[in-house]
């Protein structure tokens, strides 16, 4: 499937825990085995980017923050969000196509909320008529 996603940091972090739960899904009925070929190659690419996103996050968190952490009555919280929302909106491209509703639709377990959850890793098959 030579396609690729266009997105950004922040979105693949937020999309990042549907992902994990489709990743424990036993992918066991027909086209099975290459339904869950995509989905490990896709986490896997996923998780080069939110590595990047959780490495910088922890920086920013170490900059602003006291002791690891931050708080949103810090003095600092203002421009930690500023940093925070300038990195969730850098640009990343996903070499490898979306998970698609024909490849999870045998799959009940994985609910609308994990579709959504998914955003821009998961695309609707268009209706065949």
């Amino acid at each position: 499937m030579p396609a690729t996603i266009t997105t950004t940091l922040g979105a693949l972090a937020d999309a990042e825990p549907a992902l994990q739960k489709v990743l424990g899904v036993k992918f066991d009925k027909d086209g099975g085995a290459k339904t869950r070929y995509h989905v490990v190659k896709l986490a896997k690419l996923v998780a080069v980017e939110t590595k990047h996103f959780k490495d910088e996050r922890n920086a920013l968190i170490e900059k602003h923050g006291d002791g690891g952490t931050i708080a949103n009555t810090s003095p600092h919280w203002a421009a930690f969000n500023a940093e925070l929302q300038a990195l969730a909106d850098v640009p990343a491209s996903i070499p490898w196509g979306p998970i698609t509703t024909a490849m999870v639709d045998p799959y009940p377990e994985i609910t609308g909320a994990e579709w959504l959850g998914l955003g821009p890793l998961f695309t609707l098959d268009e209706p065949q008529e």
